[in-house]
Protein backbone atom coordinates (compact mmCIF):
# COMPACT_ATOMS: atom_id res chain seq x y z
CA UNK A 1 0.00 0.00 0.00
CA UNK A 2 2.89 2.37 0.77
CA UNK A 3 4.31 1.89 -2.73
CA UNK A 4 0.94 2.85 -4.24
CA UNK A 5 0.91 6.06 -2.19
CA UNK A 6 4.47 6.85 -3.27
CA UNK A 7 3.60 6.30 -6.93
CA UNK A 8 0.47 8.43 -6.58
CA UNK A 9 2.43 11.21 -4.91
CA UNK A 10 5.05 11.12 -7.67
CA UNK A 11 2.37 11.23 -10.36
CA UNK A 12 0.69 14.18 -8.65
CA UNK A 13 3.96 16.08 -8.25
CA UNK A 14 5.08 15.46 -11.82
CA UNK A 15 1.63 16.39 -13.11
CA UNK A 16 1.70 19.68 -11.22
CA UNK A 17 5.21 20.49 -12.46
CA UNK A 18 4.22 19.69 -16.04
CA UNK A 19 1.09 21.80 -15.67
CA UNK A 20 3.09 24.79 -14.44
CA UNK A 21 5.57 24.45 -17.28
CA UNK A 22 2.76 24.10 -19.82
CA UNK A 23 1.17 27.29 -18.51
CA UNK A 24 4.44 29.20 -18.72
CA UNK A 25 5.13 28.07 -22.29
CA UNK A 26 1.54 28.73 -23.41
CA UNK A 27 1.71 32.27 -22.03
CA UNK A 28 5.13 32.92 -23.59
CA UNK A 29 3.99 31.54 -26.93
CA UNK A 30 0.91 33.78 -26.95
CA UNK A 31 2.94 36.81 -25.88
CA UNK A 32 5.61 36.35 -28.56
CA UNK A 33 2.91 35.65 -31.15
CA UNK A 34 1.05 38.80 -30.18
CA UNK A 35 4.22 40.88 -30.43
CA UNK A 36 4.97 39.42 -33.87
CA UNK A 37 1.45 40.24 -35.06
CA UNK A 38 1.56 43.78 -33.67
CA UNK A 39 4.91 44.39 -35.36
CA UNK A 40 3.46 43.23 -38.70
CA UNK A 41 0.37 45.44 -38.37
CA UNK A 42 2.37 48.50 -37.33
CA UNK A 43 4.74 47.97 -40.27
CA UNK A 44 1.82 47.72 -42.71
CA UNK A 45 0.23 50.78 -41.12
CA UNK A 46 3.39 52.86 -41.54
CA UNK A 47 3.82 51.62 -45.09
CA UNK A 48 0.26 52.69 -45.89
CA UNK A 49 0.82 56.04 -44.20
CA UNK A 50 3.93 56.60 -46.31
CA UNK A 51 1.92 55.96 -49.47
CA UNK A 52 -0.81 58.35 -48.35
CA UNK A 53 1.71 61.06 -47.43
CA UNK A 54 3.40 60.69 -50.79
CA UNK A 55 0.10 61.52 -52.51
CA UNK A 56 -0.18 64.88 -50.75
CA UNK A 57 0.94 67.73 -53.04
CA UNK A 58 4.57 68.75 -52.57
CA UNK A 59 5.20 71.64 -50.27
CA UNK A 60 2.66 70.56 -47.67
CA UNK A 61 4.72 67.63 -46.33
CA UNK A 62 8.50 67.59 -46.27
CA UNK A 63 10.08 64.70 -48.13
CA UNK A 64 12.22 63.80 -45.13
CA UNK A 65 9.01 63.17 -43.13
CA UNK A 66 7.78 60.76 -45.78
CA UNK A 67 11.20 59.12 -45.78
CA UNK A 68 11.12 58.69 -42.00
CA UNK A 69 7.65 57.14 -42.12
CA UNK A 70 8.67 54.90 -45.02
CA UNK A 71 11.74 53.71 -43.10
CA UNK A 72 9.73 52.38 -40.14
CA UNK A 73 8.47 49.16 -41.83
CA UNK A 74 12.00 48.18 -42.85
CA UNK A 75 13.35 48.88 -39.39
CA UNK A 76 10.53 46.86 -37.82
CA UNK A 77 11.02 43.96 -40.22
CA UNK A 78 14.74 43.90 -39.51
CA UNK A 79 14.14 44.08 -35.75
CA UNK A 80 11.58 41.28 -35.89
CA UNK A 81 14.01 39.15 -37.89
CA UNK A 82 16.81 39.75 -35.38
CA UNK A 83 14.69 39.29 -32.25
CA UNK A 84 12.78 36.37 -33.84
CA UNK A 85 9.41 36.89 -32.16
CA UNK A 86 7.60 34.41 -34.42
CA UNK A 87 10.25 31.71 -34.03
CA UNK A 88 10.16 32.14 -30.25
CA UNK A 89 6.37 31.90 -30.30
CA UNK A 90 6.47 28.74 -32.40
CA UNK A 91 9.10 27.18 -30.12
CA UNK A 92 7.14 27.97 -26.96
CA UNK A 93 3.93 26.54 -28.45
CA UNK A 94 5.68 23.35 -29.61
CA UNK A 95 7.22 22.92 -26.16
CA UNK A 96 3.83 23.36 -24.47
CA UNK A 97 2.19 20.83 -26.83
CA UNK A 98 4.95 18.27 -26.22
CA UNK A 99 4.58 18.74 -22.46
CA UNK A 100 0.81 18.32 -22.76
CA UNK A 101 1.43 14.98 -24.48
CA UNK A 102 3.70 13.92 -21.61
CA UNK A 103 1.08 14.97 -19.07
CA UNK A 104 -1.61 12.97 -20.91
CA UNK A 105 0.74 10.00 -20.95
CA UNK A 106 1.31 10.40 -17.21
CA UNK A 107 -2.35 10.78 -16.29
CA UNK A 108 -4.22 8.68 -18.83
CA UNK A 109 -1.97 6.30 -20.74
CA UNK A 110 -0.13 4.42 -18.01
CA UNK A 111 -1.28 1.03 -16.83
CA UNK A 112 -4.04 0.78 -14.24
CA UNK A 113 -1.43 0.12 -11.56
CA UNK A 114 1.58 2.27 -12.50
CA UNK A 115 4.94 1.66 -10.94
CA UNK A 116 7.68 4.04 -9.87
CA UNK A 117 9.52 3.00 -13.04
CA UNK A 118 6.53 4.12 -15.16
CA UNK A 119 6.67 7.56 -13.56
CA UNK A 120 10.45 7.67 -13.94
CA UNK A 121 10.03 6.91 -17.66
CA UNK A 122 7.77 9.96 -18.09
CA UNK A 123 10.21 12.12 -16.11
CA UNK A 124 13.07 10.84 -18.29
CA UNK A 125 11.04 11.62 -21.41
CA UNK A 126 10.56 15.16 -20.09
CA UNK A 127 14.33 15.46 -19.57
CA UNK A 128 14.84 14.28 -23.15
CA UNK A 129 12.30 16.78 -24.41
CA UNK A 130 14.08 19.59 -22.57
CA UNK A 131 17.42 18.59 -24.10
CA UNK A 132 15.95 18.36 -27.61
CA UNK A 133 14.16 21.69 -27.30
CA UNK A 134 17.29 23.34 -25.89
CA UNK A 135 19.28 22.12 -28.88
CA UNK A 136 16.59 23.38 -31.27
CA UNK A 137 16.55 26.80 -29.57
CA UNK A 138 20.32 27.11 -29.87
CA UNK A 139 20.27 26.02 -33.52
CA UNK A 140 17.33 28.17 -34.68
CA UNK A 141 16.98 31.10 -32.28
CA UNK A 142 20.22 31.78 -30.51
CA UNK A 143 23.19 30.28 -28.79
CA UNK A 144 22.37 31.47 -25.30
CA UNK A 145 19.17 30.09 -23.88
CA UNK A 146 18.17 32.40 -21.12
CA UNK A 147 15.99 31.06 -18.33
CA UNK A 148 13.56 33.97 -18.74
CA UNK A 149 13.06 33.13 -22.43
CA UNK A 150 12.06 29.58 -21.52
CA UNK A 151 9.70 30.45 -18.69
CA UNK A 152 8.25 33.89 -19.40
Amino acid sequence: MGADLEVGARIDKLSVELGESIGQHDRSGRRYGTIATVVRYVAVGFSSLAVILSLIPSGKIDKWMIGMVAAVPGIMALSAQIIKFQQKSNWQCRKAEAEKALRRRLLFEMSEFPTVDDVKAVAAAWDGLDATMQEEWERTIGKELRKEDMTE
